[in-house]
């Protein structure tokens, strides 16, 4: 396939967009000659390439797990900072506290 320059896409637009316009006035009734050529082209190209490798098709499937596994990630990393990484320092915060607080109430129940 060859690449258009910018003059080429313009004049072709331009076509398209007439067609377009004119869609309706002009009545096209395809001949048996012209249909034939049509299927003439058509079996001169082939078959497609149904062809699928694994990597193709492993391409189309990761795309589609990408967004819920950066969700996922995000999710995740806002818990883990949210999580004490020691929880052995509030066991013995509890400990710690309770043994303050009764030796305090002690001092004040005489």
């Amino acid at each position: 396939m060859r690449h258009l320059d910018r003059k080429s896409i313009e004049r072709l637009g331009q076509a398209f967009r007439q067609a377009f316009y004119e869609r309706r006035r002009i009545e096209f009734k395809p001949s048996e000659f012209w249909i034939v050529g049509v299927m003439s082209e058509i079996r001169r190209i082939g078959r497609l390439n149904a062809e699928i490798d694994f990597w193709t098709l492993f391409e189309k499937m990761i795309w589609k797990f990408i967004p819920a596994a950066v969700a996922l990630v995000l999710l995740l990393s806002v818990a883990f900072t949210q999580i004490d990484p020691a929880p052995e320092n509030i066991i013995a915060n509890i400990y710690g506290e309770e043994n303050l607080d009764s030796g305090l109430y002690a001092f004040y129940d005489q």
